[in-house]
């Protein structure tokens, strides 16, 4: 497993975008700086895909991913067998200009990471820098305007100030003594700061302090410096920033979105494990900030990643299919990967393709919930549920009688592409590719107090509810309440035991018959014909 730095990244981009090239899949995992920014965004029995999508998109705005895996993998015909070349990112975003990043840390998630070896030091001291397209459109505007190094002053270090007072005190010693033609080239050390970033702000500060002298990119990351007239100087001014100085600048910047960039370009199948979040926090950090809307994201994140495979919702499906006693116990991606590894899965069925990585990786080693080791257990069991579903397809009974294809295999879950897992919510899975799943979830349930002088207690119902399995209450009026429960057998739990309670009135929710304006429609109905049959009594007295 590679793990990449901003010292190392330009070097691996280049193999990694070769490898792209030929992949046959991709798959993914990310390490969070946090999950909720506010308890009111937690996940509900309640929600639809529109529901969940606007209370994460409110609450990821303010998360970063600060570790990302990559793991591409290519099938290789001759030897049934995958390659996997396993890439583990550190992310941390540069403040350059008018962008300075402010994003959250959740406490809870900092110690998750903590507890599994996370190291924040190489995040914040080595990270990879990004922009996403509407930052990178930014910067370009700010260089191009001449307005950027007003920003800069805000976001430079003490250390680095002193270091670019130093350089231009050489310069202004050699411009003293130096004639028009003259050059000097400086070599500057700029103690772990990004060296195309920190000369950009060199050659911005020289051109504006010294009227005479005019700077250039120079081979191995240096400045150098030409003494030139006033009039060419100004001339110069005029032209703004050279074209090889800004790109200097974006490419620096733009550091991971590079990697999403290649991803967008050849369109490879994207997997992941339970991988909505990722997907979320992918587009909003290094591709565009999330849309207002459910279906603009959908249509977004398919042109993003046109082919996505989510390994948890694939996962039940094929548990589906499997005896009881055939079948793993829970679908975390660790109890997954033990049972096709070494568990019931290796002998389930044979011919299943088998699956390496490019370099020697030692598995005692790695840890999980590193983004690059998980990465590369998604898509292993991501080839293995495959097999499973292609195998089925063939023969319901998991007899294999022959080697698949990798067409064979894709083909076989090519139904379930865009099918994305959902935890805790009125559907269990979301449709990238068209209309969410109609709910499978029971009825919600009307809860209401007997005692009308006393408004139900929501805290107590859920109390009293929670026992019977995974629930969700919210008020319905001023003495109801609607309850979300998980599943059927939970829901007539709740119905037997509660069907003559003393304090609560529990039934199934009905949509006419318990609404508060349908009963104000009934009750005036009811006193509007009293007040009828009152004055047409009244009138046939009268005439007697």
């Amino acid at each position: 497993m590679c793990n990449v730095t901003k010292k190392n990244f330009t070097e691996c981009l280049s193999n990694i975008k070769d490898e792209l090239k030929t992949a046959t899949f991709v798959a993914i995992d990310s390490e969070f700086s946090g999950l909720l920014s506010d308890a009111e965004f937690k996940s509900s029995l309640f929600d639809s895909g529109d529901d969940r999508y606007l209370k994460l998109k409110s609450c990821l705005q303010q998360v970063i991913m600060m570790e990302v895996g990559l793991s591409i993998f290519k099938y290789d015909r001759d030897t049934h067998a995958f390659k996997a070349s396993v890439y583990n990112f550190y992310v941390f975003p540069q403040p350059f200009g008018s962008i300075d990043a402010r994003f959250l840390f959740q406490a809870s998630s900092v110690q998750f990471l903590c507890l599994h070896g996370f190291d924040f030091n190489k995040v914040m001291f080595e990270g990879i820098p990004y922009l996403n397209v509407k930052q990178e459109i930014q910067i370009r505007e700010e260089i191009q305007k001449g307005s950027l190094f007003r920003h800069l002053e805000r976001n430079i270090s003490m250390e680095t100030e002193r270091i670019l007072q130093n350089e231009c005190s050489k310069v202004a010693e050699w411009a003293s003594t130096s004639i028009v033609g003259d050059d000097l080239l400086l070599k500057v050390y700029w103690l772990g700061e990004e060296p195309k970033l920190m000369n950009f702000i060199l050659h911005q500060e020289i051109r504006r302090r010294f009227h005479n002298l005019w700077t250039y990119t120079a081979p191995e990351e240096q400045v150098r410096v030409v003494r030139i007239t006033e009039s060419q100087h100004k001339d110069l001014v005029k032209k703004g920033v050279s074209k090889d100085l800004e790109d200097s600048v974006i490419d620096a910047l733009v550091g991971f979105s590079k990697i999403v960039k290649l991803l967008m370009e050849f369109k490879k199948p994207i997997v992941g494990h339970n991988l909505l979040l990722d997907l979320l926090i992918l587009h909003n950090q290094f591709y565009l900030p999330l849309p207002k809307t459910y279906k603009e994201f959908k249509a977004s994140i398919r042109l993003l990643f046109p082919q996505v495979y989510d390994t948890k919702f694939l996962s039940f499906e094929l548990k589906r299919l499997l005896k009881k006693e055939d079948a793993w116990t829970v679908n975390t991606l660790q109890e997954l990967y033990n049972y096709f590894k070494k568990g019931k899965g290796t002998c389930m069925v044979i011919y299943s393709p088998s699956i390496n990585f490019t370099d020697d990786i030692d598995e005692s080693s790695i840890k999980y919930h590193e983004a690059g080791w998980d990465s590369f257990v998604t898509g292993y069991c991501f080839v293995k549920i495959a097999n499973m579903f292609a195998v089925y397809k063939e023969n319901k009974f998991f007899q294999a009688s022959r080697m698949l294809t990798c067409t064979e295999i894709f083909n076989a879950i090519k139904h379930m592409r865009g099918r994305v897992n959902l935890i805790r919510a009125n559907i269990s899975n979301l449709n990238l590719e068209g209309d969410d799943p109609l709910s499978t979830r029971p009825e919600l349930l009307y809860v209401a107090s007997r005692n009308f002088s006393c408004p139900i207690d929501l805290n107590k119902v859920t109390e009293l509810f929670a026992r019977y399995g995974s629930v969700d209450v919210k008020p319905y009026s001023s003495g109801s309440a609607l309850v979300a429960v998980s599943t059927h057998g939970c829901a007539q739990d709740i119905l037997r035991d509660f069907k003559n309670s003393k304090h609560l009135k529990v039934s199934s929710f009905n949509r006419f018959k318990h609404s508060p304006i349908a009963k104000a429609a009934v009750w005036t109905g009811v006193l509007a014909m009293t007040s009828l049959c009152s004055w047409l009594t009244y009138k046939h007295v009268l005439k007697k």
